[in-house]
């Protein structure tokens, strides 16, 4: 049971990482698009 819970805490961690990556992957991609924008716009 102990091995179990350790390896459900693992998952759930591993989860949790890869959810946050999407979401600072995603967060940079917008600001990129919209720097990219101003850019075009400078221009």
């Amino acid at each position: 049971m102990g091995t179990r819970r350790e390896a459900l805490t693992g998952t759930t961690g591993c989860l949790t990482a890869v959810l946050g990556a999407v979401a600072g992957i995603a967060a940079f991609g917008y600001g990129f698009d919209v720097l990219a924008g101003t850019q075009t716009l400078e221009d």
